[in-house]
């Protein structure tokens, strides 16, 4: 069976139960398919109160909309790396609509998405 190199980065880099960083981006990325990242959901997949996930949270210094941000912002880069189009994107990460996928783009990596995509583009 032929494995592409995505495929096995995603097997290779599963988290592990104490790696809390992978396990949230795991649970960030899984939720998106049912709907947009919530901390009720993700809470209730931990067996967690959402207070209880909260505080585990700050106890690394992370609140979960600058989780989740941050966790889009790089599946969507992903997405732009296979060159597809900004509202594709956004509807795959489960944004309403195109502007709030920009507005969360732009304040976790300072320029727009398609300005994003464009340099990747660039440098391929």
């Amino acid at each position: 069976m032929l494995v592409s190199n995505l495929q096995l980065d995603d097997f290779l880099n599963m988290p592990q139960p104490a790696d809390t960083a992978k396990l949230m981006f795991e649970l960030i990325n899984y939720s998106r398919y049912y709907q947009y990242p919530n901390l009720e959901f993700i809470a209730e997949q931990l067996s967690l109160s959402k207070q209880q996930l909260q505080r585990r949270l700050h106890h690394f210094g992370w609140t979960f909309t600058d989780t989740t941000n941050y966790v889009l912002c790089n599946i969507a880069i992903k997405y732009m790396q296979q060159a597809l189009p900004i509202e594709q994107i956004a509807a795959n990460l489960s944004y309403k609509n195109v502007q709030s996928f920009t507005k969360a783009f732009q304040r976790n990596r300072g320029i727009t998405p398609l300005q994003y995509q464009q340099q990747l583009l660039e440098k391929q």
